[in-house]
């Protein structure tokens, strides 16, 4: 759904911005302005399965670029979903304590910059090889429902009348 809005950018923080279409306009006396009008797309929400699914392999692929703490995995997960995940601190650290006693992941706690103590993580030999089965299963997924979706979006490609409403 796009709605258009006029209010400030950080007062719709559920919001991604989608476009930014700006008009010139010619006021009294000469002056030139620039009306900008926001075009936002809704945060689409996606299922809770579809996360708890996804949050091993999320969460091993981030720790192989490099050891991580909690807050910065979030935000690393927000960011690189463009806001489409917004992952928990109740939903991520049951996650990161299942992979720690199978052994995928192991911990240290760290004095941060500012003195305080965060406990980072880090992928282990057997959480790459995890991380890899994972990577495999999940492009057996991908590769599946890109198939049956080009399918069912272009059905005159395989000979097949598409379905209409009613049939």
């Amino acid at each position: 759904m796009i709605v258009t809005c006029d209010a400030p950018r950080h007062r719709l923080p559920a919001l991604m911005l989608l476009a930014v279409e700006a008009e010139v306009r010619q006021a009294k006396r000469g002056w030139i302005y620039i009306e900008l009008q926001c075009i936002k797309l809704l945060r689409m929400d996606v299922s809770k399965d579809l996360v708890a699914a996804s949050a091993t392999p999320l969460v091993l692929a981030l720790l192989a670029e490099g050891d991580s703490y909690g807050y910065a995995i979030l935000k690393r997960v927000s960011k690189l979903s463009r806001g489409q995940l917004q992952w928990t601190d109740g939903m991520l650290y049951p996650v990161l304590h299942r992979l720690e006693r199978l052994g995928f992941v192991a911990a240290r706690w760290e004095a941060s910059e500012s003195g305080r103590r965060r406990k980072y993580y880090r992928i282990t030999r057997q959480g790459r090889a995890q991380l890899a089965t994972q990577r495999r299963q999940w492009q057996v997924v991908n590769a599946t429902l890109r198939g049956i979706w080009s399918d069912v979006s272009s059905p005159m490609r395989h000979g097949m009348a598409p379905l209409l409403p009613g049939s």
